[in-house]
């Protein structure tokens, strides 16, 4: 786009952050890795948009966060904020597979998903809570690059959940993964609610 060609503009591809930078609890700068190098890029404002994963994870990191769990880390505490890396939500799914008569064309070139349906489930005070996606052709592991027809499937997702999890990190260490707690299906009206849609 135009935008790319502005004096006020750099774009640096296949970067990393690595952390937030702060003077104070003014966030100034990112640590940033590319091609083995690491450095600072200082800014005036600071937008922090990683992801829901990424996000807290760099919060934490830098040190935003539950101040016992960055401590535990050994990661200095900038800011004790219990609720970052808190509320994880997801779509848990069930799925159902029908296997198709042998004469039946399953062509997983076309959309899988051509019907979807959206509802509330019963007793529940959350609209639109349920999703059941109806998948034209199935398919089985992907192997060698291969995707092989196994039938017809339907997918019923919880939309909103209740139940909510966490993310913690494993390691100070940036390049390690956080650890994710999704804790599905532990509510047992997110139980109830997708038994139902089975």
């Amino acid at each position: 786009t135009s935008a790319r060609h502005r004096p006020n503009l750099t774009i640096r591809p296949n970067c990393v952050a690595r952390s937030l930078e702060f003077d104070g609890r003014r966030a100034v700068g990112v640590i940033v890795e590319s091609g083995g190098d690491v450095f600072k890029i200082n800014g005036d404002q600071i937008v922090l948009s990683a992801g829901a994963i990424g996000s807290p994870k760099l919060l934490m990191l830098s040190g935003i966060g539950p101040a016992d769990h960055l401590l535990k880390q050994q990661i200095p505490v900038i800011a004790d904020l219990p609720g970052v890396g808190q509320n994880l939500r997801d779509h848990p799914s069930v799925y159902v597979t029908w296997a198709t008569k042998k004469d039946y064309l399953l062509d997983e070139t076309l959309p899988r998903i051509q019907v979807a349906l959206r509802y509330t489930a019963t007793g529940s005070h959350l609209r639109d809570d349920m999703a059941i996606l109806i998948n034209s052709c199935a398919t089985g592991p992907v192997a060698g690059g291969s995707v092989e027809p196994v039938g017809i499937r339907m997918m019923m997702a919880l939309n909103l959940a209740i139940g909510a999890g966490e993310i913690r990190l494993s390691s100070p260490d940036p390049d390690s993964l956080p650890i994710l707690d999704f804790r599905y299906l532990e509510n047992a009206i997110d139980r109830q609610r997708l038994r139902e849609a089975v």
